[in-house]
């Protein structure tokens, strides 16, 4: 199943053969990315690029059931494992959600948005949808300011949040520094 995006398609079952090995875990697991980041490095941060009112590319507005060129709360930030840039993840909701129940994830600052997206049971995530950004795609090229030598692609996903009715969407790029995290989670040491 695909989005109305005129520029990459927006997969919920991306066929396996089309992703990098090393990436296919990263781009399906539904748990918290955060969580599964800062299981891998030492020291986990958060980079604010921007946050405030903006309007959502086209495909944005349609996932999150708001007009074209409606205005909507938007942040994005680069999650960095050890110093080194990971991920670009861009978060939208529609404007009205800002007098509701997710008013308190509009003043996160550096603090990451996963942790706090999955302390709460009552929100509910729907299912992830995968897609291959390239240059033409402004995510890409807002991913690509982050780390300058970065490939003619970028695979991405993202996902939908509900609480009480209110839709959230989280888009994250996977930075090719993704792929020297280590695949298992780091021994931590004995208490």
């Amino acid at each position: 199943m695909t989005s109305n995006c005129p520029v990459a398609p927006w997969f919920c079952h991306p066929p396996r053969t089309t992703i990098p090995a090393g990436l296919y875990p990263w781009l399906t697991d539904p748990a918290s990315l955060t969580a599964r980041i800062r299981a891998r490095c030492g020291v986990f941060a958060v980079r604010v690029l921007s946050q405030g009112l903006a309007r959502p590319h086209r495909d944005e507005a349609v996932a999150l059931g708001i007009p074209p060129g409606a205005i909507a709360w938007q942040r994005e930030v680069v999650l960095l494992a050890d110093g080194v840039p990971v991920v670009y993840a861009r978060s939208l909701m529609p404007r009205d959600n800002l007098r509701g129940p997710w008013t308190r994830f509009t003043g996160l600052g550096t603090r990451p948005l996963g942790a706090a997206l999955f302390a709460d049971p009552r929100i509910l995530r729907q299912p992830l949808c995968v897609a291959r950004l390239d240059r033409r795609d402004p995510r890409f090229r807002r991913a690509a300011a982050v780390v300058p030598d970065t490939a003619t692609g970028l695979w991405a996903r993202r996902s939908l949040f509900g609480l009480d009715g209110r839709a959230l969407l989280v888009c994250e790029v996977f930075l090719p520094a993704i792929l020297d995290l280590a695949s298992q989670p780091r021994a931590r040491a004995p208490a």
